[in-house]
């Protein structure tokens, strides 16, 4: 197999082992805002497809148009570093899109989240073509030492941007007119948190799980 398939073929296969991942990691840190307990991380499969479809094609689009348009050997380190953030922004758009409202047109944890990401990929890029002189198994040593600790990277700034982003925002459904939140779901479960109006913070102590059969939420914006 040539070797441009072979690397497309790896990146393919691991799309849905990435989606999984951040969406796993990124739905932890948004748990832990509220002092969830962990053992109600559910796996979600239409987050996970959505991340990894969204991935898949825009990372595609991408590299597509880089590879047009975009020779890292002449463009100057200012339009590289760009084109990693445009990148980066493609892959982890699942993330920072769901954050945006018309109260919030901006999303300062998903601003961090592409930065922080596109700075790794640009990094682990530089590192890669530096490294191509060297002989076959300290390629593949470089390969598997720069995946792993830039996975583990992006698996904190995704997890540091779930909390954040909890922490940012303002819209939330309440159980009818109680300070009931729904700030997670767990099967046919909704995970309610009691919101302190005075104090302006979530009980972060208990937590209750609600059927959602027959519950009348309304969504409400706090201050």
């Amino acid at each position: 197999m040539e070797r441009g398939k072979f690397d497309l073929a790896i990146a393919i296969a691991l799309v849905p082992i990435l989606g999984t991942g951040l969406v796993l990691i990124n739905q932890l840190g948004r748990l832990m805002f509220y002092g969830v307990p962990f053992e109600l991380l559910e796996l979600d499969a239409y987050k996970i497809l959505i991340s990894s479809l969204s991935m898949l094609f825009m990372g595609t689009a991408v590299c597509y148009v880089g590879a047009t348009f975009y020779d890292p050997r002449e463009s100057p380190l200012p339009v590289r570093l760009l084109f990693h953030l445009i990148f980066a922004a493609a892959v982890t758009s699942p993330f920072w899109l769901s954050d945006l409202d018309f109260d919030r047109p901006i999303s300062w944890p998903g601003v961090i989240l592409v930065v922080l990401t596109g700075m790794i990929i640009f990094g682990i890029d530089c590192w890669l073509k530096r490294e191509k002189e060297a002989n076959p198994k300290e390629r593949l040593s470089n390969w598997l030492l720069t995946t792993f600790f830039g996975s583990l990277l992006v698996l904190g700034i995704a997890t540091t941007h779930g909390y954040l982003a909890e922490r940012d925002r303002v819209s939330f459904p309440f159980l009818g007119d109680s300070d009931e939140a729904v700030v997670g779901k767990v099967g046919d479960l909704l995970i309610v948190k009691t919101y302190d109006r005075e104090r302006r913070t979530f009980d972060t102590d208990r937590t209750k799980l609600v059927s959602s059969e027959g519950a009348t939420l309304v969504t409400r914006t706090i201050e």
